[in-house]
């Protein structure tokens, strides 16, 4: 379902849409496609946390080497 989805894409998945693909729950297991929405929408929105984490590390981390390239050429 979500696999070949950029991520805002995967986001838009409901838990309707997640019965609907499974052919239909019955009333006794929709909570099942509740969980696996919401655990997919957490899943993606701890992925973009980190990812921005890491980015932003990554971005002063080279900020630092561009300091130090610039005082290294002067």
């Amino acid at each position: 379902m979500v696999k070949g989805k950029d991520l805002d894409e995967a986001l838009k998945i409901s838990n309707k849409t997640v019965a609907k693909a499974l052919g239909g729950l019955p009333p006794i297991k929709m909570h099942c496609s509740n969980l696996a929405a919401d655990g997919l929408a957490k899943a993606i929105e701890d992925y973009q946390k980190k990812s921005k984490k890491s980015q932003d590390s990554k971005d002063s981390s080279k900020d630092k080497d561009k300091d130090k390239i610039d005082i290294a050429a002067k």
